[in-house]
């Protein structure tokens, strides 16, 4: 049995699209996995364009049945801004789009191995205002040569059939690597959700912001209200009171929690995904921040 982190495997897909003479590193770790375990479901494909190789992973998303484990091998050329198909640019939010289908049919059970150059970058693009494309994703953070990326999956391979520990997992690939400058770098759903909430948080308590949109906010007020008006001193006391209340944050971040980690569709999830609010606020030191904004927006 191969488990990635706390999810079970139950299909292997090793998808690839390389150019003419390269090594296949897909077929190569197909072969890996099934000499490990000639009983698990493992699927490999060679696509040779962008539009064949999107349709794969739509026919993924088809095939899968809902709550399945799956690991995603793409084995592709790659860059900081995405991936080549058939000698196409194809960006990384287009790949999203498809593995959050599949994530969501899995219901968090999606793992991915971006086996190509630059493959941890996938993750800046990823928006934490709908759901999440992966349960843990795996990617090198510059250009690695084609030998070093199969032994480095074999490594992971070899980890997942052990059930070691991700960390462990991860260590133990980028130890064989050897490499000072190239790092192996996974990335589970739970702590992108809350690293990209805390930048977001942070970004948002720009004086020049929360005053901009309070206007906004104001002047639709003015042109909607039916009853008395307040003035724009007692609408600007009103408004920031509002937006930065315990439980208006509170229910905000769990509405995105639930979302994202797809707990509104499977409460066991929250089993492996147990993120508090309040223990992300006090990490953030977010009282005094918003203290220190509210005196900036009213000095």
């Amino acid at each position: 049995m191969m488990e990635v982190g706390e999810q079970f495997i139950d299909r292997v897909f090793v998808i690839e699209s390389l150019r003419d003479g390269d090594m296949s590193t897909g077929l190569e770790i197909k072969n890996n996995i099934e000499n490990s375990e000639p009983k698990l479901n493992v699927t490999y494909c060679n696509y040779i364009d962008k539009d064949i190789f999107l349709q794969g992973l739509s026919d993924i998303y088809d095939e899968i049945k809902p709550n399945e484990g799956i690991l995603l091998f793409i084995e592709v050329h790659g860059s900081k801004e995405g991936i080549e198909l058939g000698g196409e640019f194809v960006s990384w939010d287009v790949l999203t789009k498809h593995l959050q289908l599949i994530n969501t049919k899995s219901l968090m059970g999606l793992a991915v191995v971006f086996s190509c150059c630059y493959g941890v970058h996938f993750y800046r693009q990823t928006s934490i205002l709908g759901r999440s494309p992966y349960y843990v994703m795996f990617g090198v953070d510059n250009s690695i040569y084609e030998n070093r990326l199969l032994n480095m999956n074999k490594e992971l391979v070899k980890g997942f059939f052990a059930k070691e520990s991700l960390v462990e997992i991860v260590q133990s690939a980028n130890s064989h690597l050897n490499i000072h400058d190239i790092n192996l770098t996974f990335l589970e759903a739970g702590d992108l959700l809350i690293g990209a909430f805390t930048n977001y948080f942070t970004h948002q308590l720009s004086t020049e912001l929360l005053l901009a949109r309070f206007e906004e906010t104001y002047e639709t007020y003015l042109n909607t209200a039916e009853s008395t008006l307040m003035t724009h001193s007692q609408y600007k006391d009103y408004y920031f009171k509002y937006i930065f209340n315990y439980s208006i944050l509170e229910n905000g971040f769990n509405d995105l929690r639930d979302k994202f980690l797809m707990t509104d569709l499977d409460g066991t999830l929250y089993e492996r995904f147990y993120i508090d609010f309040n223990e992300v606020y006090d990490k953030l030191n977010a009282k005094d921040l918003i203290e220190k904004a509210k005196r900036e927006v009213f000095a």
